[in-house]
């Protein structure tokens, strides 16, 4: 990684000026350039350091990458026998609805994507490089189907949103979910949900703080209800409606 860096910022410096493309990439004064479109055209960096000690003729470089926190796939087709829920805000008349001590408790499909595009995201929600598609339960992963557009060094959603993706993907883990994927079906409806074949599905609205879900899952895993649900859907705030 370091010698494509120094390369890469060989070939960089003397585009930046006349005057450096003429003293070339081995002087000590070109390493003095702006280096901001360097790190716009590197995203996989989130920091990156350049001190000239021109008396000592020494440049020392401090490169700082980012770390993958998960990865995001844009699913280009949806496959299966699955409904497609998210979105939908009416229920049937027959589901049912219950209580949990201060949380009002109240589904759907499977689908599959065969034609994905994935990116590796950091935790600020910095889509940095592009991955192969990797069907794996050990990696946080993201399958979008909204259709919006990826693009490397910008953020795959807005704060808000991504700091409570980010709290969906503990919640799975602290409650043992047996799915490490989160699926996105519609970005305008700011909705998202988690689908695993020995779980019931959950759905979660990205507006809503979701960790009150996690008295939810302890409460119905303990009533033995658990395993009879279809899904339980977090989408309004302090509330959990399951069938």
């Amino acid at each position: 990684m370091a010698e494509t860096i120094i390369s890469n910022l060989k070939d960089y410096f003397p585009k930046q000026s006349k005057i450096y493309s003429l003293l070339g990439p081995d002087n000590i004064l070109v390493w003095g350039a702006d280096i901001e479109e360097f790190l716009i055209t590197h995203p996989q960096l989130s920091e990156l350091k350049i001190n000239t000690h021109y008396f000592g003729r020494i440049v020392s470089i401090e490169v700082k990458e980012r770390k993958k926190y998960g990865l995001w796939c844009q699913d280009l087709e949806e496959t299966g026998n699955g409904e497609q829920l998210i979105g939908n805000n009416e229920f049937n008349n027959s589901t049912s609805s219950s209580f949990i001590s201060d949380i009002e408790i109240s589904s759907v499909g499977i689908f599959s994507a065969d034609n994905q595009k994935c990116y590796w995201f950091d935790d600020t929600g910095m889509a940095f490089s592009e991955s192969p598609v990797i069907e794996s339960e050990l990696f946080k992963k993201v399958s979008d189907f909204s259709g919006q557009e990826i693009k490397l060094g910008e953020k795959v959603m807005p704060e808000k949103f991504f700091e409570n993706l980010k709290k969906i993907f503990k919640i799975i883990d602290v409650s043992v979910i047996n799915s490490n994927t989160i699926k996105i079906k519609d970005m305008s409806l700011q909705e998202v949900e988690v689908d695993s074949l020995a779980d019931p599905k959950l759905l979660f609205s990205l507006n809503n703080n979701p960790e009150f879900s996690l008295s939810a899952i302890d409460s119905l895993k303990k009533s033995g209800k658990w395993e009879k649900l279809n899904y339980i859907d977090f989408r309004v705030e302090n509330r959990a409606y399951y069938k």
